[in-house]
């Protein structure tokens, strides 16, 4: 019954990563995009800050990959495998 239920439940963390992943990605683009609009425009405090938010938001990204990645060791069927089109 606990392998039953550890199985479930890393099934539920690997979803939660997994949104996570997605959420943080979505602002290290954002980070990264202000970044560049700042430059453009001649703001240089501004890039500076939306770098280190980049890098900060980048770092965070590192760490939920490499949660997930030991996650999907531990319970490899929580690892979805893509199929090619």
């Amino acid at each position: 019954m606990s392998d039953c239920s550890d199985q479930a439940q890393a099934g539920v963390f690997t979803t939660m990563l997994r949104a996570e992943i997605t959420a943080v990605s979505s602002r290290v683009e954002e980070s990264e995009r202000l970044s560049q609009t700042a430059w453009e425009t001649g703001h240089a405090s501004t890039r500076l800050w939306h770098r280190e938010e980049a890098l900060l938001q980048r770092a965070l990204l590192y760490e939920l990959h490499r949660q997930l990645d030991a996650l999907n060791r531990r319970f490899p069927s929580t690892a979805v495998v893509s199929q090619p089109s």
